[in-house]
């Protein structure tokens, strides 16, 4: 399991893809994809790895304060992109930068002359830095917090009124939901699960 230790933050990114109501797998499968883009470019292993803490911190903070962007690991890939280009797209995830400022801080970083020899990873590099700068690990870190505390009321939230729902319909049916709400595991994944064995044969249906 990949550690992001950065930006405030100290978590084994599967657990913080779920605590943000996401798929660990789509987030690991999103690192491993821009850590390879960003060796493919010429970013030795120290160098690409923080690339890669540092876009997850990012998209970890843009779901934390708009759920409606979608999954951890699909935010990452195209925050990607956004850091690169920043302006309309950067705004799409919270954050404010400019194709100006990216450039210049590229050009600093890597000695080059032109913005025409950046690549697409070192824009997001400069990107990513910036907005990490501007943000600071406490604005990175209690953002994520209160967007897992949100993820958690809404949960409970809904399964106290499934819960009680199935509870007042009864029926051997339902005791395999009613013990899945109760455990607290997640819902999805769970009821998927109970419902493929019922289907199977596995579980009674009255």
């Amino acid at each position: 399991m990949q550690q992001i230790d950065v930006a405030g933050l100290n978590v084994d990114l599967g657990v913080l893809a779920n605590q943000l109501g996401g798929s660990d797998e789509a987030a690991q499968l999103a690192a491993a994809r821009i850590f390879q883009l960003a060796t493919a470019a010429g970013q030795a292993g120290p160098q690409a790895a923080q690339l890669t803490d540092q876009i997850l911190a990012l998209s970890a903070n843009a779901v934390a304060l708009n759920p409606g962007l979608g999954d951890l690991g699909q935010v990452a890939e195209g925050l990607t992109t956004a850091l690169a280009r920043g302006g309309r797209f950067a705004a799409g995830y919270g954050l404010s930068l400019n194709a100006a400022e990216i450039e210049a801080r590229a050009l600093a970083d890597t000695g080059k002359a032109t913005a025409a020899e950046l690549t697409l990873v070192e824009r997001s590099t400069a990107g990513a830095a910036l907005a990490l700068e501007r943000l600071g690990p406490e604005g990175v870190a209690g953002n994520v917090a209160a967007g897992i505390d949100n993820v958690r009321a809404q949960f409970g939230a809904v399964r106290e009124e499934i819960g009680n729902l199935l509870e007042a319909a009864g029926g051997p049916i339902l005791d395999p939901l009613l013990g899945v709400i109760r455990t607290g595991v997640p819902l999805v994944g769970s009821l998927a699960e109970v419902f493929g064995e019922l289907l199977a044969g596995a579980l009674p249906l009255a």
